[in-house]
């Protein structure tokens, strides 16, 4: 009886095997074709398992073991680690705080920190985080750039224009970004237009600025869409046009740019050079708030507080209006702080809006002030209490202009100064004068 024995074909490594996995999104395998290459020193494929560590795929991100990489093929010449480096070193790049092996490492050292040390560098010789070197940094985008590596060139011009691991020099920004311009690279093309638009290195040219921004707009570049955009809608060096203004935040925005995105969505909302559209309007604000911009949710709370493009929805404009808050955006706060007063869904919370009027009134704004001035002296959301009212409202008073907040204003704090003792008064005086004070010093 005869039997038949398979033998399982020995993996072979092999570099276009592993582009071909990778293209694939097959991560795993391309590290498993280019991990050998690498250790046998193949530069190619060091510089792809760098930039796996790098970003993560196929393998747990790990910058240290990036840069250890891209080192090793620089160090052979690999030009493109060599720009790879550069720009790593340029920049810095810290591990993921929420990634197994920083927790890890954070847990292992509280709790023994001298073994905990010993054994992440036992386990991680290069280390998780890459530091900041601008100098080691200039050294290989300029090998590079030597080489006519347009990437290279273009970080390399930032470093000079900077003055970052080398003296500031504008004029050799402006060469190496023309030499790179030159090859068609669209980042270096968009670096170019701000150096003439500001006059850096240059004479200001607002002509060859819109020329260059034009250039890496229409290649793509979603910077130089954006400050198209901004050319034409506040006619720099241009007659205003706010449609052509309009469709190049339009294409801006779609790569994501958060301020295209807010100009695009504000420019619906008034009709600035395109018809008006609440709902598209709504759209960008919503793709920018979600990306965190604090001015795109408080106007996002706007819309959705007083139904604009369809019925009030309260819990959604406090949920934007919170998010904004909480970041700090003092107009979200005076929103907010107004939203819980008046009714959230016919609902008033003191309480809250005692606390959003509170943070923003603390940051010098009137209206907040007026309304924290207000409720002290009614006793809403806290006990009643005349000094703080005054001393609210007539903070308030310092900068609310005419009208009819100005107007209740006086009057109210006309009628808590009546009601204050001659100790009680000196007192509230003697904190408006240091207040004052360290707002005149503030703005100063």
């Amino acid at each position: 009886m005869l039997s038949l024995l398979t033998r399982k074909r020995a993996f072979r490594p092999d570099f276009e095997a592993g582009r071909t996995a990778f293209a694939a999104n097959d991560f795993v395998t391309a590290f498993q074709h280019w991990m050998p290459l690498a250790q046998a020193g193949e530069g190619q494929a060091e510089v792809q398992i760098g930039l796996m560590y790098i970003t993560g795929r196929g393998v747990a991100a790990n910058p240290g073991d990036g840069a250890f990489w891209l080192r090793k093929a620089a160090g052979q010449g690999d030009v493109e680690a060599m720009y790879l480096l550069g720009q790593l070193l340029a920049t810095g790049r810290q591990p993921d705080v929420n990634d197994p092996a920083t927790r890890w490492r954070q847990e292992a050292v509280e709790a023994e920190p001298e073994v905990g040390e010993a054994n992440f560098r036992l386990l991680f010789p290069h280390g998780l985080d890459v530091a900041v070197d601008h100098e080691e940094a200039a050294k290989w985008l300029t090998a590079a750039a030597e080489r006519d590596h347009a990437g290279a060139l273009t970080e390399l011009g930032i470093l000079y224009a900077q003055g970052h691991g080398v003296p500031q020099d504008a004029h050799k920004a402006i060469e190496c970004y023309s030499r790179a311009a030159e090859k068609n690279f669209a980042p270096a093309q968009y670096n170019l237009g701000g150096m003439y638009l500001h006059g850096h290195g240059v004479a200001q040219d607002l002509a060859r600025a819109r020329e260059w921004y034009t250039i890496a707009a229409e290649a793509g570049n979603a910077q130089g869409q954006f400050n198209l955009g901004l050319i034409y809608q506040n006619g720099q060096g241009v007659e205003k046009d706010s449609g052509r203004a309009a469709a190049w935040y339009r294409k801006a925005a779609e790569q994501g740019v958060v301020p295209a995105q807010v100009n695009l969505a504000i420019m619906y909302a008034n009709g600035d050079g395109i018809e008006k559209d609440v709902r598209q309007s709504q759209r960008w604000f919503e793709a920018a708030a979600h990306q965190g911009d604090v001015n795109a949710q408080t106007n996002l709370g706007l819309l959705f507080a007083r139904g604009i493009g369809g019925p009030p929805n309260h819990l959604e404009a406090v949920h934007w209006y919170r998010k904004a808050a909480e970041a700090g955006a003092l107009q979200a706060q005076v929103n907010l702080g107004q939203l819980y007063a008046t009714g959230v869904n016919g609902r008033r919370d003191y309480g809250e809006a005692l606390r959003w009027f509170n943070e923003a009134a603390r940051r010098n704004h009137p209206i907040a002030q007026y309304n924290l001035g207000q409720l002290y002296a009614a006793g809403k959301g806290t006990g009643r209490n005349p000094q703080l009212a005054y001393f609210w409202l007539a903070l308030a008073l310092d900068k609310l202009p005419p009208g009819a907040e100005r107007e209740n204003a006086m009057l109210e704090a006309e009628r808590l100064r009546g009601e204050l003792s001659d100790d009680a008064l000196a007192r509230v005086e003697e904190a408006l004068r240091a207040d004052r004070a360290k707002l005149k010093l503030a703005n100063a």
